[in-house]
Parts: C-alpha cells; structure tokens; sequence
C-alpha cells in the first residue's frame, strides 16, 4: 500500500472516534444552555409542588422534595385527549445555574398502544454537584381512538 492509503485509514478512524465519543452529548442535550424561562428553581432543601403544561399535549403535576444531593420527584402526566400511545418517554433536565444541561435523566415510559389519559411517576434521584433548577422533556408516538389511527409524533425539550 502506498504510504497515503495509511494516513487517510488513520485520519478516517480518527474522525470516526471522535464522532462517535462525541454523539451522546449531541443526542442527549448535555452541554446545550436552557433559557431561564424555561427553567425550574430547586430549593436548596424541602418540598415544592407544581404544574408543568407542555405543548398542547400534556400537563405535568409534580411534587419535588431536595435533602442535600438528592431529588425525589413524583407525580403524574395527564394527556389532554385520551390517546392511544405506542411510545412515550419523559425526562428530568438537570440544570446548573447558568442554564447549562448537567444530565438528563429517564424518569418514565409507556406505550404499548394503549388508551392512556394519565401516567404516574416516582423517582429519586442523585443530583451531580452544582444542579439549581430543572425542565422536562418528552417523546411519543400517538394514534387517535379507533382502528387504524394515523400515528402522529410529538415532543418537547427545553433548549
């Protein structure tokens, strides 16, 4: 092999190590800033209680109780129309005090295209060092009520 076909194999895997170490961040939202409008304080320690509306599609009622490091939150996800659900996920956004994505954490799913109107919740979680606030963010995949609904795709993330 001519001396070149080795420097572009080399440079081509390197670029391929990056890109991939490098796809989690992208695909996860870590390291992306979220407008304080869209950001929940936490209080340094106790309980605080709230509802959360998302785009026309849902409402959040949430209940969050901080001891130091640690964040219990419960609560339940109430869709505006009974739907019938092949896919959902929802996500704790944790947020240091500049806005920046610290994690982003699993909290629920549900599917299995049943009718659904609401999803409970419970989760505690460790909260890495400097968290001051926290968003929401979701995805699914409906069908309206009845045979054969069409599917109709829906999210939301706070950046």
């Amino acid at each position: 092999m001519h001396p070149n076909t080795y420097l572009r194999i080399g440079s081509l895997l390197i670029l391929i190590i990056v890109l991939v170490s490098c796809q989690g961040k992208f695909m996860t939202g870590q390291g992306r800033v979220v407008a304080e409008e869209k950001r929940i304080a936490l209080q340094s320690e106790g309980s605080a209680s709230g509802s959360w509306q998302g785009k026309q599609d849902l409402t959040v009622n949430y209940t969050t109780t901080r001891s130091q490091d640690a964040l219990q939150i419960a609560g339940d996800i109430v869709f505006k129309r009974h739907k019938q659900l092949d896919t959902f996920r929802f996500s704790l956004v944790l947020i240091d005090g500049d806005g920046n994505v610290l994690d982003i954490v699993p909290v629920t799913s549900a599917g299995g295209r049943r009718k659904v109107e609401q999803v409970p919740f419970s989760q505690e979680i460790s909260l890495p060092p400097g968290t001051r606030s926290i968003a929401f963010s979701y995805d699914g995949t409906t069908r309206g009520i009845g045979q054969g609904g069409s599917p109709n795709s829906f999210w939301s993330a706070p950046w």
